[in-house]
């Protein structure tokens, strides 16, 4: 149950991603489709590509900014909780400069 969560979670996550980087509405249902269609085939190779590509142009564009700071900086309705995380200097340099290293030192 624990894994299939994750993978549901994954696969939202990435829609989202996706949607947010393809402004043009056939683009993003390409888009979308071909994340789902990744996830769904189990084909992590693609499915890794298709959300790292949205990911660098959401970090690249500056549409992170704004979305970051609605999740972490602002009120999250429905109960108005406030994180007040503010972005560290790691992840300001992954945005910078987008990787998928897990290696902190490439940061």
């Amino acid at each position: 149950m624990k894994k299939l969560m994750i993978y549901t979670m994954t696969a939202l996550f990435a829609t989202i991603a996706v949607s947010i980087a393809a402004p043009d509405k056939d683009a993003m249902m390409a888009k979308e489709k071909a994340a789902w269609q990744a996830f769904k085939d189990k084909n992590a190779a693609d499915f890794k590509k298709v959300v790292d590509t949205a990911m660098v142009g959401i970090y690249k564009s500056g549409e992170i900014n704004p979305i970051y700071e609605k999740w972490f900086l602002r009120p999250i309705p429905p109960k108005g909780i406030n994180l007040n995380v503010p972005m560290g200097p790691a992840f300001k340099k992954v945005v910078a400069s987008p990787t998928d290293s897990g290696d902190p030192a490439v940061y």
